[in-house]
This record gives structure tokens, C-alpha cells and sequence, in this order.
């Protein structure tokens, strides 16, 4: 008898137990809707930031290769002396850096790749003013519009690359250890 009274309560449906499966499936699905809502707005955002930093690198390119006049001759130089050589180098950094954002699936953000890559043309825009250079300058002022001058006529490592070359030359005094220093902080 007590088989049968067992047999006919597991052969019966608890409301109560069927209501708490519902809440915990419908609690499952919207926590799975909203991993899946989190996971797709970033990859939105990130393929939009690498459409745009292709853009520009198309531009930084064609700015840097194409010779015009009026305005376009006035951000060429403005372009070369902030960069100097590398403004040759840098719209093509930007398009492999554009590159690796678009095909990488992960939901990491884009801002630390964008810093990363800049951390690097101002390290390798540093050693190029240090090995460029003729040694310790003057004064930090002077060296930065000394490097903005020869920068806009495609030589040196720009304003930028004198903002942190100089005062290592003023530092260490020789090219040498300047420029490892430089060389070793873009390799890290």
C-alpha cells in the first residue's frame, strides 16, 4: 500500500516545483541573453574602432606619399614634423594594427592595442632622433623645434620622438645607451 500511495505522488506533477523549474530556466535564458547581448556590442564597437583606424591610415598614407598644395601641404608638414621618417612607417603600422583588431574574436577592448601601437612609434620615433642626431642638445626646447624642422623635411624622428629622445641624450650623453634604451622599451 505504501508502494502505491509512493507511485502515485511521483506519478503526480508538484506546482510548485514545476513553477521554481520555470523561473530557473526563464533566469538561465535571460542570464545567456544578456552574456550574448554584452559579447556582441563590444565586437560592434571594436570592427567600427578598426574600420575608423584604417580610415585614418589611409589618410596618414596618402599624406604621407602624395604631394600637394594649400592645405593638404600644411598637414603634410605638420604630419613629417611631428613624425619625421616615421610617417613613412606609421600609416602602416596603423593598417596591421586595424588588421589584428578586426579579425581577433576576443572582447578585449581596443584601447589598450591603439595605446600599445603608440607607445611604440614614440619609442621607435625616439631612436630615430637619438641615432639621427649629432649628439646631446642644447636645450630641451630648441631640440624639439630643431626636430621639428628637420622632421618636415623627412629627416630625424620628429617633435615627437625628440619629446623623449632628448632629454635621454642630455642623460646619458652618448648615442649608444640612449638608443638601447629607446630600442629595448619598444621591444618590451
Amino acid at each position: 500500500m505504501a508502494a502505491s500511495q509512493n507511485k502515485g505522488t511521483s506519478g503526480k506533477k508538484n506546482p510548485s516545483n514545476s513553477r521554481s523549474t520555470k523561473k530557473s530556466t526563464a533566469s538561465k535564458a535571460a542570464q545567456k541573453n544578456a552574456r550574448t547581448a554584452k559579447g556582441t556590442a563590444p565586437a560592434g564597437n571594436k570592427q567600427v574602432g578598426a574600420v575608423v583606424l584604417f580610415a585614418v591610415a589611409l589618410f596618414l598614407l596618402f599624406l604621407a606619399f602624395i604631394n600637394g598644395g594649400n592645405v593638404w601641404a600644411v598637414l603634410q608638414g605638420a604630419f613629417f614634423g611631428l613624425f619625421g621618417v616615421m610617417a613613412y612607417i606609421i600609416p602602416f603600422l596603423l593598417i596591421i594594427v586595424a588588421v589584428l583588431i578586426s579579425m581577433d574574436k576576443d572582447s578585449v577592448s581596443l584601447r589598450p592595442k591603439v595605446l600599445l601601437a603608440a607607445l611604440l612609434i614614440w619609442f621607435l620615433c625616439s631612436a630615430i632622433y637619438v641615432f639621427a642626431g649629432d649628439g646631446a642638445p642644447g636645450g630641451f626646447g630648441s631640440a624639439v623645434a630643431g626636430a621639428y624642422k628637420l622632421g618636415s623635411e623627412g629627416l630625424s624622428g620628429g617633435a615627437i620622438g625628440a619629446i623623449l629622445g632628448a632629454p635621454l641624450l642630455m642623460m646619458f650623453g652618448y648615442k649608444l645607451p640612449a638608443g638601447l634604451t629607446l630600442i629595448l622599451l619598444a621591444f618590451v
